[in-house]
Parts: C-alpha cells; sequence; structure tokens
C-alpha cells in the first residue's frame, strides 16, 4: 500500500484536526469502483457500528478515467476523526495493472471540515 498525508504548513499527522489522506491498492480489473467501495464501508461498520454514510454527487475525471464515487462519513461518538470524505476510483500503471485510489479529507469537526474542502477538491481535480 502507498500512502501519502497532506496536513496544513507547521502541523503534523498526529496532532492536526484534519488531514487529506491519498492511498493506492493493487486491485483486479474484475472488481468494481462500487464494489471496491462497498467492501470498505462493509469493513468500516464492522469497525463503527453507529457510522453514517451519505453518498455524495460523483466526481467527473478527463480523457475518458472512470470518476470518482464520492461518500460522507460521519462517527458520531468520536471526538477526533469523526468525519471524513472519500473519494475513489480505479487506474491502471503504464504496465496495464489495475489499481483503486481513495483520496480522502478526514476532520475532527465540520468546521475544520468545511475548512479544507476547496484544497481537497483541488486535489480530486488535479489527479
Amino acid at each position: 500500500m502507498h500512502m501519502k498525508v497532506l496536513v496544513r504548513d507547521g502541523q503534523s499527522f498526529a496532532s492536526t484536526d484534519v488531514f487529506i489522506l491519498a492511498t493506492v491498492l493493487p486491485t483486479s480489473t474484475n472488481v468494481s469502483i462500487a464494489d471496491h467501495v462497498f467492501r470498505g464501508q462493509k469493513y468500516m461498520r464492522l469497525q463503527v457500528p453507529e457510522l453514517k454514510i451519505k453518498a455524495l454527487p460523483d466526481m467527473a475525471r478527463g480523457k475518458g478515467k472512470p470518476g470518482f464515487l464520492v461518500f460522507q462519513y460521519e462517527k458520531p461518538s468520536s471526538s477526533k476523526r469523526r468525519l471524513e470524505r472519500i473519494a475513489t476510483t480505479m487506474d491502471k500503471d503504464k504496465d496495464g495493472n489495475a489499481f483503486v485510489v481513495g483520496i480522502s479529507l478526514t476532520a475532527d469537526s465540520a468546521q475544520a471540515l468545511q475548512a479544507a474542502e476547496a484544497a481537497y477538491l483541488e486535489v480530486l481535480r488535479r489527479y
């Protein structure tokens, strides 16, 4: 698994109230984006039974690439990392190997999420 974490200047991953995380996982071309998202949601519900999931509008990508499926997750009983938006897509490398890309915006509060939303959308647009 390859991962990149973006935090505000002067902050660390451990102490920040909001961050953007990008992950890349190998996958089979026989698995759809929706199937991958469903499996992730099922796993998240096992860890957080009170998890609230809300589908957000999909985000298109250019050049005929699959778009992002976007969901917002809320862990009502958690004070840290309570809100998360995850945009998921599939891609292929130059050798044709399939992989799943997840780009998430995680925040402790709705205010922190909203303050970082423009930066998050810019990351999605540039991918």
